[in-house]
């Protein structure tokens, strides 16, 4: 497991987070937002898979600290913390050594897409 990854409770979405946003912002809007996160960051994903391929460390921490934002804002913590490992260990170390935690961040990113997809589909 990563350095300094808190496994709390296997929590993909810390659900007070995404209740707060709902009741703030309504579920229409809040349906919007879930349907722009699934759409845009896999492409995220992919850009960060390619920064590891070009050996991009730039690229890699850039586009993790977007998705650390993007990811926090909804609820998921767990998915933040790893693009936060990702943003931070990209600049300091070697990329090889981030590999695994590349590896939590996409299998992360697939429970939370479930999850969300979850709260669509009980929405409509």
């Amino acid at each position: 497991m990563a350095k300094g990854f808190n496994n709390k409770d296997h929590e993909h979405l810390n659900e007070d987070v995404y209740t707060n946003l709902h009741e703030e912002l309504g579920a229409e809007l809040m349906m919007q937002i879930i349907e722009i996160f699934l759409s845009d960051s896999p492409s995220k994903i992919e850009s960060m898979k390619a920064g590891f391929a070009q050996g991009n460390a730039k690229k890699i921490a850039d586009v993790a600290h977007s998705f650390k934002s993007s990811s926090a804002s909804l609820g998921a913590h767990r998915l933040s913390e790893l693009c936060s490992l990702l943003e931070e260990g990209a600049l300091k170390s070697s990329l090889e050594t981030l590999q695994t935690t590349f590896a939590l961040l996409e299998q992360e990113f697939l429970d939370v897409c479930l999850e969300l997809k979850g709260k669509t589909f009980s929405a409509a």
